[in-house]
């Protein structure tokens, strides 16, 4: 977010990590950036998952890929309910950003 010379990038209450498109110049410094190698370019703008925010679903529904998941192998909430829910065998992925997801340890 802090390379973004536009100011196109934000993360919203949740956590979730936003484009706004039509303040993005294309410049691509999010993609450089980033160290999940996340933003993609899509002609227009930079745009990455947003939850499916931008497909109109709420707040208090998953996104399309959890409930789309047949084995139960996606989990989306927020971070101390997830850890909770696995007494805290979680690794958190890339700490030093403030990570918004959690990857389980081994055995899980």
């Amino acid at each position: 977010m802090a390379v973004c010379p536009a100011g196109a990038i934000w993360k919203d209450d949740q956590g979730i990590v936003r484009v706004k498109a039509d303040r993005c110049m294309g410049c691509k410094y999010c993609y450089q950036a980033c160290p999940y190698g996340v933003p993609t370019y899509n002609e227009v703008s930079m745009d990455k998952c947003d939850a499916c925010r931008s497909a109109g679903l709420r707040e208090d529904e998953d996104p399309y890929c959890v409930q789309a998941c047949k084995f139960g192998a996606l989990e989306f909430g927020p971070l101390d309910e997830l850890q909770a829910k696995i007494d805290g065998a979680a690794i958190p992925i890339a700490e030093a950003n403030n990570p918004s997801c959690l990857v389980l340890g081994p055995g899980r």
